[in-house]
């Protein structure tokens, strides 16, 4: 409780007063793996992670979840009164998805790219965004998941969608360089809307079971 996750639900998606009763309310859990389990497990629509906390990067424990688990990442959050205090800190909404949601024209899209650990694999990877004019706003090199194949894994934040024109070449370009690339998902920038990400959350052909 106080903590930036527990502050952004409450900010963005604690329920109205007049349909609090009809069964809709916040789930506190203990850890992000928790959460995870409460969404897989359908106790919960929609999940509350901490993603990058204090200027000290993406958290290992969340690139581990997102390389482990199927959740689609569908929002980002930022916390302004923790980025005052203890520098820079933000969390992501998850939930069960079979497909990305529509490209809005203002998307950003984030990723898992795990390769081999040789002398220009990484530039080679990198010159598919370049060619196809896809900004990269933010890369971190961590531990590659075991049996994925790869030496080093790469969280990757990139200007799109993935079903952009632009992007989806670029991606289509890794498959070759790459042992995986996981599109963690694609999303809308900006304050997410609550009533949107819970009907798609809900909504049974969406859903995975």
């Amino acid at each position: 409780e106080n903590g930036p996750c527990h502050r952004l639900a409450v900010r963005h998606f604690e329920p109205p007063p007049a349909t609090a009763s009809s069964g809709s309310k916040l789930i506190e859990c203990e850890s992000a793996l928790g959460v995870y389990e409460a969404v897989l497990s359908n106790r919960a629509f929609l999940g509350i992670v901490l993603l990058e906390q204090a200027d000290l990067g993406v958290l290992p424990a969340a690139k581990q979840l997102f390389a482990q688990y199927p959740l689609q990442i569908v929002a980002e959050l930022s916390d302004a009164a923790a980025d005052r205090a203890a520098g820079r800190t933000r969390c992501v909404v998850v939930c069960k998805r079979n497909a990305l949601p529509p490209p809005t024209g203002r998307d950003k899209t984030m990723l898992l790219l795990g390769l081999l650990d040789a002398p220009g694999n990484l530039a080679a990877a990198l010159t598919s965004f370049t060619t196809h004019g896809v900004n990269v706003s933010y890369i971190q090199s961590s531990a590659a998941p075991p049996g994925s194949g790869a030496q080093v894994a790469f969280f990757i934040e990139l200007a799109g969608h993935a079903r952009d024109t632009a992007v989806a070449h670029a991606l289509a370009e890794l498959q070759p360089l790459a042992a995986f690339v996981k599109v963690l998902g694609s999303f809308a920038c900006g304050a997410p809307d609550r009533d949107a990400l819970l009907g798609a959350a809900t909504s049974p052909s969406s859903m995975r079971g």
